[in-house]
C-alpha cells in the first residue's frame, strides 16, 4: 500500500513539474508578428526578475520586472517604466504586449552585452526602412568599437561591412552608445565616407522597445581632418571624392561649430545643434 501511495505521489510531482507554465527562459517572436520595416522585440529572455529584450535591430535592453496576474511592469535601466499585458498560452507560447512569442533557446540571443543609448530625446521618432544597414557604436574597454552582425569590431571594419553585397544605397542607422564622444563619431564618419555614404540617422534614445528617437545628419568632415585620417590609416587617395560644397550654408554652420573647440566635448550638445540646424535649414535627407 505504501509503495502504491509513493508511486501516486511521485506521479503527481512529475505531472506538476511537466505542466508548469511560466515565462522563464528564451522566447522569439512568432513569424506572423514580423513586419519588414518595423522595429519589434525579436527575442525575450526572462531570468528570475530580469527581462532582456532584443530588438529586430539587435539592440538589447534590460528591465527589472514584476508580474501581477495578466500584467507585467517593466523598469528599464534608463528610468523608463512600462506596463504590458502578458499571458501564458501554453508551455511553448506566450503573449507579451499583444504579440505572440514561441519558446526558443539561447542561440537566438545576441552574445554582445547590452548598452544604453545617449539619452537625447529628439523631436523625431524612428521610422525604419526595410532597405537599411545597422551599426551600433559603443565604448568597449574605453575604446570606440562597432557591433556589426552581432560581433564587436574595430571601426576599420566598417567599409567591408557596408560594401558587402551592396547593390543599392541603403539607409544607414547608427545606434549611439551613451559613452560615445564627438571624436568617436567623427572617426566613424570618416570610415563610412570611404563607402560614399553621406547621410546617417542617429538613434539616440529609447522608450521601451516601442519608441526610438533619432537625429539625421550629414557625414560632414573638415578636409584637414579627413586627410589626416587618410594618412594615419594609410588609405590610398586615388578615387576619393570631394563630398561637400564648402560654400553651402549648412557646411558653413558645421565648420563654425567645429572651429569652437568647446563644442567637441558634449555629444548631447552636438545632437541638439544638428537637430536645430536641420530645422533651421530645412535640410532634406531624402
Amino acid at each position: 500500500m505504501k509503495r502504491i501511495f509513493s508511486i501516486v505521489i511521485l506521479g503527481l510531482i512529475i505531472f506538476s513539474c511537466e505542466s508548469k507554465q511560466d515565462e522563464q527562459g528564451y522566447w522569439t517572436i512568432h513569424f506572423d508578428e514580423v513586419k519588414d520595416s518595423s522595429i519589434y522585440p525579436d527575442v525575450l529572455y526572462f531570468k528570475k526578475d530580469t527581462l532582456i529584450i532584443q530588438s529586430s535591430h539587435n539592440f538589447k535592453q534590460i528591465a527589472i520586472y514584476k508580474k501581477k496576474n495578466d500584467t507585467i511592469l517593466l523598469n528599464f535601466k534608463n528610468g523608463i517604466e512600462k506596463k504590458y499585458p502578458i499571458s501564458i498560452i501554453s508551455d511553448s507560447i506566450i503573449e507579451f504586449a499583444k504579440m505572440k512569442f514561441i519558446r526558443t533557446n539561447e542561440d537566438n540571443l545576441s552574445k554582445t552585452e547590452p548598452y544604453e543609448l545617449t539619452g537625447f530625446q529628439s523631436k523625431s521618432r524612428f521610422k525604419p526602412h526595410s532597405n537599411s544597414m545597422i551599426i551600433h557604436l559603443i565604448k568597449n574597454n574605453s575604446e570606440a568599437k562597432v557591433i556589426l552582425n552581432d560581433k564587436i569590431s574595430d571601426l576599420s571594419s566598417i567599409p567591408e561591412f557596408l560594401n558587402y553585397g551592396r547593390y543599392s544605397k541603403p539607409k544607414l542607422y547608427l545606434y549611439l552608445g551613451t559613452e560615445i564622444e564627438i571624436n568617436d563619431l567623427l572617426k566613424t564618419y570618416c570610415w563610412t565616407l570611404l563607402c560614399e555614404i553621406y547621410k546617417v540617422e542617429l538613434i539616440t534614445h529609447s522608450e521601451s522597445f516601442e519608441d526610438f528617437y533619432t537625429v539625421k545628419d550629414y557625414l560632414y568632415i573638415e578636409d584637414s581632418l579627413f586627410m589626416n585620417f587618410i594618412k594615419e590609416n594609410k588609405i590610398p587617395q586615388s578615387g576619393l571624392l570631394h563630398t561637400f560644397n564648402t560654400e553651402s550654408d549648412y557646411v558653413r554652420e558645421k565648420i563654425k561649430y567645429f572651429q569652437n573647440e568647446s563644442n567637441h566635448s558634449s555629444m548631447i550638445e552636438y545632437l541638439k545643434f544638428t537637430e536645430q540646424l536641420n530645422f533651421r535649414m530645412k535640410v532634406n535627407y531624402n
